[in-house]
Parts: structure tokens; sequence; C-alpha cells
């Protein structure tokens, strides 16, 4: 077994774990494996492979498979020998693509673990991959020198050139259909198909495409979407390429556009060649300089009252300012065995001991941390010019913080304690009086806040789709809220109103419910953006440069007239708390019983600068006809409860995109007149908008992306929809008395999987025809196992797998309960058509070890319909975790042993009681039960603390150890030393 001898450093009243440059020295030999590289199996030379590969990946396997190390370089010119062990161990390398892309790479998994992702933009849409680069090499540590890897791309590429466009006809879009969202390691696909967009360019008379994408999935063959505009008419036309799209090869498609009588036909041209330059010399990579520990020097600007001194945790991250792409951080806690931190009077020294690359760096980020974790700095802007030379010595000043404006500290202090008064729970570091570092509390350079929670609206305009704003705080569909009495209520102290300089005030529902909004607050002129949550019956004036106002309220009466006089407003919320956040993505607005609003009397005609709209009042109330006067701007429009909704032809919609309306009698000639605008997004609720079926005009809204028919009394699906091409969800929650399944149009979009629909509460509905049910979604399952019968019912054939449960066994049963196939944990997979009963085994948890409660899911899929089965097992056993001695009493030089006997996994941490002093410890964690052995060290009498606790810190042991100087003696046997 591996021995590794960590240091631990006491001094004054902390440890930290000391700094090992070459963790294998003594008992077991090692050696220095160099890293070398082929680009043979992706056709370039060694030096045009360096120059593609970035961000390069090592995974390191030990010899029964499991991760042990993983490694990053900047590229192959960063790469340095990995000095091992003897052993047998798998290296794989993964290259240009981002950590968070990367799952499976968690210390003890394995090769056939890891996969690789699509990245989402912030629109939500997959991007598309880099030129991903992939190999391995066995390595023998003791025999083999080097370990050579061929790289070969994960990848394939198109060229994709499209010709035939003339007068009246524009290609909008090309989409790949085929490749898939995850790969493994070996290329295999992973989950379903998704759509990837082309970014393409004019050359000329033709448009040229460019794509990288994983390969295509094993049984589908790769296919282009055109979305065509032919005079003014929107087409997609969805082509199947003759083969797939592969790894490491050049895909070239020339697409050809043909209009006739109107009807787009596109026919393309593809060859497939070899990826790569067709030449496979080797040369060798070129290493830049690197210093093997870097020292950092930490000060505080001169004036600063933080005390480095009381810093016990810190990281610092740093980027590289000369061009280069590289960065770095440094991370010191309990655990970090490669830093050490130690004070010398008003300097706080790190010592890392991980090679860098020397050059000009920044420090964009850094957080210290106290004993009891609370944050006591934040950096008030970049530290630039930090230069990392041969010396391996670099000293940073961090610039002093905000000095507080002392009204604005009184106002925010007086605040705190209105909060507390209420049992509000307080967020983080608002314990501290120093507002600097008050999460969500904004200062200008001069100590003043100018901003109170999350700016909403700043946000909301900067990035439309990703935030969804308020959708999805505080605006959830036919949910039950909560009742007023459960948020605390609190009042704002009258010194809330010295905070001049205040841009925005956005304490939601988190932070209670606010008694009543303080008149006071119209002469707060700096103001532009409120959102509160009130449980006041009525307003008062507010600022008139308001450009966003968000009131929650279950208790408001009405929207007052004086809402009309802010003319600045752009954003206009009047809503009701909501119950949870976890509700349905179609829902949206609050059930229209909850809201108080009998009246809104304000004049919307000045209103002219507004760009969402979001209103709930009873359906007693009169929506004031100025409303439809100010609607040209708007890109959402919602409106809930209300009476004698109708859109007049007169409004003028022409930025919206979208529009939502929940109205207990609102019918399809009430809001035709939106049919004309290029709406995304529809929202309805309303009991009888469908009793007639839906109307004709809905299916001409070609730019629709997302319905939500919500409770509309739909009986089924029009034929017409069949022209919405461009739709991608089809939300119809509670609709009862909808039947059949979606007209060819829509199910050969729905067949694509380019279509996701949901109608969760139509048992007689179904998308294409299949139906898929169980009569048990979950089963809870003691520690000792279980047996238990799952009835499916379908019309359709299904296949059953079991994910991440090992310990689950599924058989499928005749009519006479025999066993026709069974599967065990992830192997294998279930056949099966129609109706059917399914016995599913839960293995005994682990007996011998500690185990939490664990999850496992049985998943049954027949065409795009999944049927869930939940396995949740409990615990088997108590945790356990104990020392055999707890007190020792020693001398300097002494070494104490003392066994730990535990059913988990544990950390060691050591506290320094008094004194100064270190210890060299044999391990500094472990599982199970384990001998540890101490050696300690102490130029005064010292008492030290050693804490054990278990990886979930469900259990804990202390181990005290006072300790005397060094008398001069040979060291006893302290074993025996109490």
């Amino acid at each position: 077994m591996k021995r590794i001898l960590y240091t631990f450093i006491i001094l004054s009243t902390v440890w930290f774990t000391g700094c090992q440059k070459d963790q294998l020295d003594g008992e077991i030999p090692g050696q220095e494996i160099p890293l070398t590289f082929s680009g043979r199996s992706s056709n370039l030379s060694l030096e045009a492979l360096s120059q593609e590969v970035n961000a390069l990946h090592l995974l390191i396997f030990n010899e029964d498979g499991t991760l042990s190390q993983h490694k990053q370089y900047a590229g192959l010119k960063d790469v340095k020998p990995v000095k091992l062990v003897l052993g047998k161990y798998t290296f794989a390398y993964l290259s240009n693509i981002d950590e968070a892309q990367i799952s499976g790479i968690e210390e003890g998994k394995t090769l056939e673990d890891v996969t690789l992702s699509l990245e989402k933009d912030t629109d939500g849409e997959n991007v598309l991959p880099g030129s991903i680069f992939a190999g391995k090499s066995e390595v023998v540590v003791g025999e083999d020198k080097t370990s050579n890897a061929e790289l070969s791309r994960l990848v394939g590429k198109l060229d994709i050139n499209v010709e035939g466009m003339k007068s009246g006809v524009e290609v909008k879009s090309v989409t790949l259909l085929g490749s898939p969202e995850k790969i493994r390691f070996d290329g295999s696909a992973v989950g379903d198909p998704v759509r990837l967009k082309v970014p393409m360019k004019e050359q000329g008379q033709q448009l040229e495409g460019e794509a990288i994408a994983f390969p295509t999935c094993q049984d589908t063959l790769a296919r282009l979407e055109f979305q065509i505009e032919v005079n003014g008419e929107m087409q997609n036309y969805v082509v199947g390429l003759k083969n797939r799209v592969e790894a490491n090869k050049i895909h070239t498609i020339n697409a050809k556009i043909n209009v006739s009588g109107g009807l787009v036909n596109v026919t393309i041209e593809m060859d497939v060649e070899p990826w790569g330059e067709t030449v496979s010399e080797d040369l060798s990579v070129d290493q830049r300089k690197f210093v093997d520990t870097l020292t950092v020097k930490l000060l505080m600007e001169t004036g600063s009252p933080e005390d480095l001194r009381q810093v016990r945790a810190l990281n610092m991250h740093f980027l590289k300012n000369d061009g280069e792409a590289h960065e770095f951080s440094i991370n010191v806690d309990s655990w970090n065995s490669e830093t050490l931190m130690v004070w010398s009077e008003d300097t706080l020294v790190v010592t890392h001991c991980n090679q860098v690359l020397q050059g000009n760096y920044s420090l964009v980020a850094i957080s210290l941390r106290d004993s009891s974790g609370m944050n006591m700095y934040v950096l008030q802007s970049e530290v630039e010019n930090v230069i990392i030379d041969s010396t391996g010595s670099v000293v940073i000043v961090l610039p002093k913080m905000k000095d507080i404006a002392a009204g604005d500290l009184q106002a925010m202090l007086e605040i705190r304690e209105a909060l507390r008064a209420a049992n509000v729970s307080m967020v983080d570091n608002w314990e501290s009086d120093n507002l600097n570092l008050w999460h969500n509390v904004h200062l200008d350079e001069n100590g003043r806040v100018i901003g109170i929670g999350y700016q909403e609206w700043e946000d909301f305009l900067e990035d439309y789709d990703q935030v969804d704003m308020t959708k999805k705080a505080s605006m959830k569909a036919n949910i039950l809220t909560r009742s007023s009495e459960e948020y605390p209520v609190w009042s704002l102290p009258e010194s809330f109103k010295n905070l001049t300089a205040l841009k925005w005030f956005n304490m939601g529902e988190s932070y209670g419910s606010l008694a009543e909004i303080p008149s006071y607050m119209k002469e707060m002129t700096a103001l532009e953006e409120l959102s509160v949550n009130t449980d006041a019956t009525s307003l008062p004036e507010l600022p008139a440069n308001l450009i966003y106002l968000n009131v929650s309220s279950l208790t408001l009466t009405a929207i007052p007239t004086h809402i009309g006089n802010l003319t600045k407003l752009e954003g206009l919320v009047f809503s009701v708390p909501y119950e949870n956040d976890d509700e349905e993505i179609g829902d949206y607005f609050p059930m229209l019983s909850k809201s108080r609003i009998t009246s809104a009397d304000l004049d919307f005609s000045g209103l002219t600068n507004l760009k969402y709209l979001y209103l709930v009042a009873t359906p007693s109330c009169e929506l004031p006809a100025s409303v439809w006067n100010v609607t040209r701007n708007v890109i959402e429009f919602a409106i809930a409860g209300f009476r004698n909704l109708q859109i007049p032809s007169s409004a003028d919609f022409s930025s919206i995109r979208e529009f939502s309306v929940a109205n207990e009698n609102m019918l399809p000639a009430d809001i035709e007149r939106i049919k004309s605008f290029q709406v995304t997004r529809l929202r309805l609720y309303s009991p009888v908008f469908g009793k007639n079926g839906l109307p004709d005009w809905m299916g001409q809204m070609n730019s629709l992306k997302s319905i939500t028919l919500d409770s509309c009394g739909i009986t089924s699906i029009p034929e017409s929809f069949n022209n919405l091409n461009n739709l991608e969800d089809l939300y119809l929650p509670r609709n009862p008395e909808l039947t059949g399944i979606l007209p060819a149009g829509l199910l050969e979009v729905y067949n694509s999987g380019n279509l996701y629909v949901s109608a969760s509460d139509s048992p007689n509905f179904s998308p294409d025809g299949i139906m898929l049910s169980v009569d048990n979604n979950l089963i809870m399952a003691p520690a000792e196992g279980g047996i238990y019968f799952v009835e499916v019912r379908s019309n359709a054939e299904w296949t059953c797998e079991v994910l991440w449960a090992e310990y689950v066994h599924v058989a499928l049963l005749d009519g006479n309960e025999n066993v026709t196939d069974s599967i065990v944990g992830g192997n294998g997979v279930l056949t099966g058509r129609g109706n059917a009963r399914l016995r599913v085994t839960v293995d005994p948890n682990n007996p011998n070890n500690y185990w939490p409660e664990r999850n496992g899911d049985i998943t049954i899929h027949s065409g795009r319909h999944v049927a869930y089965i939940n396995v949740v097992q409990k615990e088997m056993l108590d945790p356990v975790l104990d020392v055999s001695q707890s007190v020792f009493t020693v001398r300097s030089g002494d070494t104490i042993v003392f066994d730990v006997t535990s059913n988990m996994g544990w950390n060691v941490d050591v506290m320094t009681i008094s004194g100064d002093g270190w210890m060299d410890m044999n391990m500094c964690y472990g599982e199970g039960n384990q001998r540890l052995e101490c050696t300690v060290h102490a130029n005064q009498s010292s008492v030290y603390k050693i804490i054990i606790t278990d990886y979930n810190q469900f259990k804990s042991a202390e181990v005290t150890v006072n300790v005397e100087p060094d008398s001069g003696e040979i060291p006893r046997d302290s074993t025996r030393i109490n």
C-alpha cells in the first residue's frame, strides 16, 4: 500500500498541511514519465497538432481502472513529466474542451464513465463543439520510459455550400440533425440527437458554412434542416445525408435549392475524405519556462483594517496577460497538501508547490476566509502586472476596500436589525458590519449604497431569453400561493431614506414582506428599480425616475392612478407571491382567485416606454382601455384576470415576442388581433377558449416557437397546426377532454425529435398514439432490500433499463408469473410489448461499510415516451467513528500511535489550542479501520487537538495532545504514553 507522509505545520492557533515537493520520497520508488504525442491518426504532424491542441486534460487511471489523477495543461507545449509510483496505469487525453463539459472524472470513476457533452449558449441552445482530440496509452512505471499517445479527433467536420438563392428566396438557417448531445471517450453516442445550428455566410452567389459535430448516433443518419423564406413565407425542408457524420473526417456537402410552384426542394451531393494534412512525422514539443514553487507574499494597502493573521482559508485566481490563454488558481484550506500558508508580521506568505508558467499575470479574484468560514475581503479591482519569473516569488498588495458612507452604513445596519427582529434569515456575510462583504449589497466608488438585491431589470434587457426575469421568480401559473402569515413582515427604518444614492431595491419574498412602502420613498430620486413583496392595501406615490416596478402582494386592492405618472417605466409588474419554484415549465400565472386587486384606474397613455407588462387582478377588475395605446414597444405582454378583455384592431404589437393571457371568459375572437404580429411564445388560460375547437388563425402564426394552452377545454389539435414550422414546445396542461394524436405534419416534427409535447392531464391523448405508464413510480426499499412488482401499461413495444443502480434486478414475467427475461443493474435491456408485469428485486445495502441512502432509476422507453421508476434504499448501518485513545501527554519528538475504528471514509484535521510547532503524520485521510502515527514537535509547552471527521460530517472523534519541549532524552515508545 502506498504510504504518503504529510507534514502538519502548526503556527499560532491553526494548522495547515505542509508543502511536499516530492511525495514519492521514502518507502515507495517512483519514476518520471515524459509525455509524448503522435498526430498520425489525425493526419497531422506533431507541429501542426501542437498548434491545434489546447486545454489538454490528462486522466490517469490505476491498474484497477479507477481514476486517480486529473491534470490540465494549456497545450502540448505546456506538458511536463508525470511522476508516479511503480505500477501499471492508463493515460487518457482529451483536448479542446472545457472541464465543465466533461463528466465522470471524479476520483474512483473509470474510463467508461467519462462522457463529453455539448456546451449551451446563454439562450440554452447547443453550441458546436471544438476540434476535440482524444488518445490513450498504457504505461508500466518501472518498465516504460515514456507515455506515447496518438491523438485522434473525436469529431467530424462539415463544409456546407448552398446555391440556388434568387429573388424572393432566402435561406434563414441551416441546422444539423442527428448529432448526439453527449459522447463517451470511445466516441459512441449517449442520449438523444440534438439540433445544431450551422453558422452560414454569403460568399459570392452562394452561402458557405462550417460545422464541427460529434459523430451521429449509431443508427441515425445525419440530416440537414433548411429554413427558407419564399416570397415572405417560411418553409422548412429536411434532407438526409447519405451516411453518418464520422469522426476525423471532412464531409463536403453541396446543396442546391429549387423552388417550384412556391414549394421548396433541396438536392445535395456529399463527399467524405480524411481530415488533416495526410502527414505522419512526429516532432518534439518545445518546453516553456516554469517555476517549480511559487511564493506569494500578500499585504494589505496602507490604511486597511483587515488583519491577514486571521486568514484560515484562501483562494486566488490568476490570468495570464501576454496574449497567451493560461490561468491557474491557488487554494489553501485544511486538506490542501500542495500549499503552505504562514504569517510574518503584516504579511501572509503562501507557498504553492506546483509548477507555474512564468509570465505576466493579473490577480482577478481572491477569497480570504476566517476560522468561521466567513469571507474577510472583496477584491475591489484586478491587481495587474503580477510578474512570475525565475525567482518564483511575487509580492501582491491588496487594494483597500471602500470606506462606507456613515449614513449609508447606519441605514443598512438598521435594516439588518429590522430583518432580525422579524426572524428573516440572514444572507451570507450580513453578520459582518463591513458592507463591502454583504451579499447583494452594491457600492459605488464613494462607498455609497447603490443597490440592494438582484438587479433584475438590467439583466432582463441584457439577456432576455436567459434571465426570463420575474417569470422564474414570482410569476408561476396555477399554483396555490402561501398566506401572508407565512411571510415574516417587517418595516423599513426611517434611516432608509438616507440611502440617497440607491438605484435599485429588489428584496423579494426571501426577505419576507414589507408592512408598507413608506411615503418618503417618493423623494428617493435616484431609485430606478423597485421590487418588493408587501402586506399593504395601498401604495404611496413613488419616485418619478423608476424604470422597473415589481409589486407582489396578497393584500393590495388597487393599482393606483399615480402609477400612470411614472413615464420612464419600462417594466411594470403587479402579481402575488407564489408557493414554490418547482412548477412545470408551462406554469406562469398564479390562480386568479389569489389577487385582491379590484380596480386599476391608471391612465397608461404616458407609459410609452413599456417593454414588459405583467398584471394580475381579480376577474371583476376593469382593464383600462388605454393599455392598448402603449403596446408598440412591449416585448412581453401578460394579463391575468380582468373582465371584458378584447384587443382592439388598433393595437400595435410590433415588438412583441411573448403574449400571455389568463381570463375565465376569453374567446378566440377576443385576442385574434395578435395573429398579425411575430409572437414567439403564446400562453393562454381560459376554460372556454377551446370549447368550439381551436381557431384556424392560430395555425397561421408561423413565428410561434412555444405554445401553452392551459385549462382551455380543448378536445383535439387542429390540422392548421401543421403550418407551425417553427414550433418547438407545445404544453397542454389541464385539458382532460383532449384526445387523439398530433396532426400529420406536427407528428413528423415530433418523431424527428424537434418538437416537445406535454399533456400530462390528458389520459386519452398521445402525440404519436403511443401510450406508456406504470402503476408505481417510486419504490422505497429498506436496507434489507425486497421484492416489488410494477405494472406496465402500453399499446406498443418498449424497452427497460436500469440506471446507476447495480443493486437493482428487473425481471419480465409472463401470465403465469414465470421469468421470461431479466437484467441486473446497468447490464442489459429488457424488451416487451403491450401490458406487462415487472418484478423488481432490490439487494440489501452494503452490510460491511456505512452507505447513506442510495438512489437509482428504472427507465422504460417507447418511442419518445419515458416512464421512470425511482428506487430509493435506506442505509444499512449506523455510522461509526471512534479512536482508541483520546488523550496523550508527550515530549517534543515523541511519536504517538492510535487506532481509528470506522465504517466510513474520514479526514484528519489539527487545531492548536496553545503554543506553536508542527506534526508529521502518516495520513491526513483514510477509510475504515486505520492506525495513525504522529510525531510531534514543539518549542514550548503546547496543546493540540486532532479532529477526525467523516466525509459526510455525521460523526467526529477527537484526540488531545499535550506536548512539552524536547528534554534531550531519546524518544520513548509513545504507544504506551498516556
